[in-house]
């Protein structure tokens, strides 16, 4: 099956050039026309490589992240497709509750939960004039077991955003999903070994694991699957 994003639009927002990156070549690959929206130029020369437009916008800001939307709109007459791969901010292995940081946390949850958010809620109404809109939100890479208490709460806290907004659009050919990473190879190193499990991969996943499942959701043949979790871990968990 051959997922086609011909006369589509899509906005692909993220601060990584690693998923955000996989992502915009496989919309652009599959026909859509891409736009990639960061706060710094590091996704500019991947977006000329691919044939996508690049944009700078802090996205983590309320009015960057309408601006993005409405340039896109303004651009190209209509938005269908928003990716929002929300990596964060690093912390240290052994940060924890009791000593993480002020600033830290709020970056984290700016970028893993508030810019989410305010994607969605500036592409809601052009979606639902045009009765048509996907909206996937993919998570920082292994927050489920990340040690860092920011970006696991910022995980647990996007799922919440996907099933409230989800149920607030489905009625206008919207859906909202998201999906959860486990630990991506460009992220955390290289391949891993066999740790006793019979049917798990024998190496990390790869940003285009991750792009492959984003792109599926934001598809045409996706239409019945709406404010849904997608883990995509290899089934480690």
């Amino acid at each position: 099956m051959r997922l086609s994003f011909d006369s589509r639009v899509a906005l692909v927002t993220g601060t990584s050039p690693t998923i955000c990156g996989a992502v915009a070549e496989v919309l652009r690959q599959s026909g859509a026309a891409v736009h990639i929206t960061a706060d710094d130029s590091t996704l500019h020369d991947l977006a000329g490589r691919i044939g996508a437009r690049y944009h700078r916008f802090d996205v983590r800001d309320r009015h960057d992240a309408h601006e993005a939307v409405r340039f896109v709109i303004e651009t190209e007459g209509r938005i269908d497709v928003l990716i929002h791969t929300a990596a964060t901010a690093e912390a240290p292995d052994d940060e924890a509750t009791e000593s993480i940081d002020q600033d830290n946390w709020r970056a984290v949850i700016a970028m893993g939960v508030e810019t989410g958010f305010w994607l969605a809620q500036a592409c809601a109404p052009a979606m639902k004039r045009a009765g048509f809109g996907r909206i996937v939100l993919v998570a920082s890479p292994n927050g489920q077991g990340s040690g860092d208490p920011a970006a696991d709460t910022a995980r647990h806290a996007l799922v919440g955003v996907t099933r409230r907004v989800s149920a607030d659009v489905a009625p206008y050919g919207i859906t909202v999903n998201a999906v959860l990473p486990g630990d991506i190879e460009t992220e955390n190193g290289g391949a891993r070994e066999d740790d006793g499990g019979t049917n798990l991969p024998r190496r990390y996943g790869r940003p285009e694991d991750v792009a492959h499942a984003a792109v599926f959701l934001a598809s045409e043949q996706a239409a019945w699957i709406n404010g849904q979790v997608l883990p995509v871990d290899g089934g480690r968990g």
